[in-house]
């Protein structure tokens, strides 16, 4: 009869305990919801802010955000006046920052390359202000600019263009791509080329561009008419039914992508 009472006050106390820790769970992961949500927002609305500015010549517009390092030194022509390329990252919320500074999920969102100033010879001013966009790095690795960037000719004009490294990956690098063009003194995005590890074949003037991984991708494009054109892929697709892989070919005739080839590969 004694023991009782203790048995119930043990019950209610244990009860009320587990209540309120999965109150408290519950609250904490409403809050992280909330937390999360208002960062992306915020990064959202500086990506926006990146993509209203679009291409702009001389217009004096700056890139918003956190500096990369030191700006890239990038010869388009031995010609032409040196440009440089100065990357900038969207800054964080410094409340958000401080919440979730030990989570490693989130470390991506607060390294994110949002925005490409270009400047011309000894101008302090920018002459275009490039959005960038799809980026995610740990910049531990990537401290400056011209970590990011490199000088090719993939028009085969004569004239260096940027290849901008936007994702390591686990199995596929990531590249964006802007044309040098002459006529602006300036670069233009090409999305035709976005994403894979890209190659120009001065040779045969021809730009190949390769995913690797468990379903392998090979594509070559050529410039013409101030665009990349697909003109060949090859691609490789495991086949359930047959626990093997088809390789299909196509290639461009005549203006139209037609499948060439078609083969079980182990």
């Amino acid at each position: 009869m004694i023991k009782k009472p203790f048995s119930n006050i043990f019950i209610f106390a244990t009860i009320a305990a587990v209540v309120l820790i999965g109150s408290s769970l519950w609250y904490w992961q409403v809050e992280r919801d909330k937390a999360e949500k208002n960062l992306e927002q915020a990064i959202n609305r500086s990506i926006d802010g990146v993509k209203r500015t679009g291409v702009m010549i001389g217009n004096g517009k700056k890139c918003d955000g956190v500096k990369i390092g030191n700006a890239a030194e990038f010869n388009a022509s031995l010609t032409l006046p040196l440009y440089k390329l100065q990357l900038y990252k969207a800054k964080p919320d410094e409340n958000l920052l401080r919440l979730y500074r030990d989570s490693s999920e989130l470390y991506p969102y607060f390294v994110n390359v949002n925005c490409m100033a270009v400047y011309r010879g000894n101008s302090n001013e920018p002459i275009q202000v490039l959005p960038v966009e799809g980026s995610s790095f740990s910049l531990l690795d990537y401290e400056n600019s011209d970590s990011f960037i490199e000088a090719v000719d993939l028009s085969f004009d004569g004239y260096n263009d940027v290849e901008m490294l936007i994702d390591q990956g686990n199995q596929n690098p990531g590249y964006l791509v802007w044309i040098f063009d002459p006529k602006i003194s300036g670069f233009v995005f090409h999305n035709e080329l976005r994403g894979g590890v890209i190659y120009a074949d001065s040779k045969r003037r021809v730009v190949h561009v390769t995913f690797s991984g468990m379903s392998p991708a090979f594509y070559d494009y050529i410039f013409e008419n101030d665009k990349f054109v697909l003109v060949r892929e090859s691609t490789v697709n495991w086949v359930p039914t047959s626990d093997k892989y088809e390789r299909v070919v196509k290639e461009r005739r005549n203006g139209v992508m037609i499948e060439i080839s078609r083969e079980i590969t182990n």
